[in-house]
This record gives structure tokens, sequence and C-alpha cells, in this order.
């Protein structure tokens, strides 16, 4: 049987975590604003979402095949996000628009 004392405990971990993904998420998020202020930064980002295409079909007669291009995919996917959840859509645009 947990104890107030138990569940205090519990909450203040949980708390503790929180503000530790908050703080990870903050360095991530400078980290990037660094990298696509610069052209080079941009060109990487273009380059990883070349590997990681939104617009190809996943399908494939082969399992492994097709797992392999749904996981490509949702790293794309989950760097989009997280771009356009901090960062203008600009940002996504400017790194679309961007020559290789």
């Amino acid at each position: 049987m947990k104890t107030l004392e138990d569940e205090i405990d519990l909450y203040e971990k949980e708390q503790e975590q929180k503000e530790e993904q908050e703080r990870k998420e903050d360095v991530i998020t400078n980290s990037f604003r660094v990298i696509l202020g610069t052209p080079e930064g941009k060109v990487v980002m273009k380059a990883i979402f070349d590997m990681c295409p939104l617009d190809v079909d996943d399908f494939s007669v082969n399992a492994k095949q097709m797992a392999y291009n749904c996981g490509r995919k949702a790293i794309g996917v989950e760097l989009r996000n997280f771009l356009k959840m901090k960062f203008k859509n600009s940002v996504i645009q400017d790194i679309d628009n961007t020559e290789i």
C-alpha cells in the first residue's frame, strides 16, 4: 500500500523528469536554431529530408523492405514535426527550397 510519502516522492520524481525533458528540448531547439541559421545547416537538413522522404510509397512485397521504408519516413516526419512546432513554417520551406 502506497503511503502519502510514496505519492509525494513519485510526484517529485515525475516533476524532475519533466524538467529534464524540457531542458533537453530547449538544448535541441537552440542547436537547431544555430544550425538552420547557416546555409550549410540548411543543406545538411535538406540532405536528411531527402534521405527520409515523405512522398514515397512505403509499400513493398518484401516485409523487411516495407518496414525499412516506414522507418525512414518516420524519421522525416518526426524531424519535420519538431521543426514545425519550434519554428515558423518558413524554416521548412527554406530547407525544401535549398539546392544541393
